[in-house]
């Protein structure tokens, strides 16, 4: 099977629809478009409170490491702390 290239034909043709189905779907497509908009109002409101919560956390960690340096801030710390405390009996 040989393939033979053939020249895209273009024509300048209109999609024609009627008004109804016209204003329908502008109907839903504005809907869809503020369903959109508030998603990313509140998609904007959880990143700034987990950035806060965050902030919040970093801030009382080294409050604890100022006053509390050899308490384990972080679960790795924990562990590490608990493998060099480890007492087996053996």
């Amino acid at each position: 099977m040989t393939r033979v290239n053939i020249p895209k034909q273009t024509t300048n043709t209109k999609m024609t629809i009627e008004k109804e189905y016209a204003i329908a779907f502008l109907k839903i497509f504005d809907k869809r478009t503020d369903d959109l908009m508030i998603m990313q109002e509140e998609m904007m409101k959880l990143q700034q409170e987990l950035f806060h919560e965050k902030w919040k956390f970093r801030h009382v960690s080294r409050l604890l490491k100022a006053h509390a340096p050899n308490e384990a801030v972080s679960e790795e710390e924990l562990i590490q702390t608990i493998k060099d405390t480890d007492i087996t009996d053996g």
